[in-house]
């Protein structure tokens, strides 16, 4: 029987590794994060070997678990439902239509998750079928029930979008990746994401100089001032006059150490 008043799990799972943090029924850390890293690109074969481990080790046999993953294994996006859109069927073929035209696939071999909306643009995240496959089979051999199971950036969204401001973008940064959705209104429009290397870290200007190249591509109005959270660089926090400014929010994956480790916090409050 699973313990719905004992320990939760939090587990974060990337292709560099898994963490998994355990929390006792009062919210508080119970030891630290138990992590297994790799140097190579984590496969969903290996994916399979190591979460099993790392669940045994943490001893969380039975408990109620979420489970944030790195966007990398996933395709997030947004999708316009048609004018004429009026039921959820409708949402599903518009899916499938701007999936294909993103990526050039059909979804036959992932599920979906979404924001479903007939009035207005929304976002959508497909995940491999595989992916999924595993994440039941790590949690039916430890005996968990998983409560949530997010990508990273749906995850943060989740937490911070009631703090963005209607005009704002919003984004995070995580394990040299900087992830940008664009807002139209308070609605999404797009999500981008740009591997960073040390030279855009470094620069105060890179920022606001990316967000206006992506606005422009858009056709959107470049936002009066972009909300990150994650690990922000300093330097894009940096005021400066006629740069689009950079509000840093405060996120436990900035205290959280490695990036597998975040991703197990960023479900904390998912």
């Amino acid at each position: 029987m699973l313990d719905l008043f004992g320990p939760t799990v939090h587990i974060g799972c990337s292709p560099t590794g898994v963490a998994v943090l355990r929390r006792d029924r009062f919210g508080r850390s119970i030891g630290v994060p138990v992590e297994r890293h790799l140097s190579q690109p984590l496969s969903l074969t290996e994916l399979a070997r190591e979460l099993p481990i790392a669940l045994a080790a943490a001893k969380c046999e039975r408990a109620v678990a979420t489970v944030v993953l790195a966007d990398d294994w996933l395709r997030l996006f947004v999708v316009t439902p048609p004018s004429n859109c009026s039921h959820r069927r409708d949402c599903d073929a518009a899916i499938a239509m701007r999936f294909q035209a993103l990526f050039g696939d059909d979804l036959a071999q992932w599920t979906v998750q979404a924001d479903w909306q007939i009035d207005r643009a929304f976002l959508a995240v497909a995940m491999p079928m595989a992916l999924q496959q595993t994440l039941r089979n790590a949690a039916a051999l430890a005996k968990l029930r998983f409560s949530a199971v997010l990508p990273h950036t749906v995850a943060a969204w989740n937490r911070w979008h009631g703090a963005v401001q209607r005009a704002d973008w919003f984004g995070i940064a995580h394990a040299d990746v900087l992830t940008l959705i664009a807002l139209e209104a308070g609605v999404p429009r797009a999500v981008r994401r740009q591997q960073l290397d040390q030279t855009m870290m470094k620069n105060p200007a890179w920022l606001s100089e990316h967000v206006g190249r992506e606005a422009l591509r858009l056709n959107l109005t470049v936002p009066p001032r972009v909300q990150l959270c994650g690990e922000v660089p300093q330097p894009w926090t940096t005021a400066a006059p006629g740069r689009v400014p950079c509000a840093a929010l405060l996120d436990r994956a900035q205290l959280a150490g490695s990036s597998n480790a975040a991703l197990a916090f960023a479900g904390v409050a998912a």
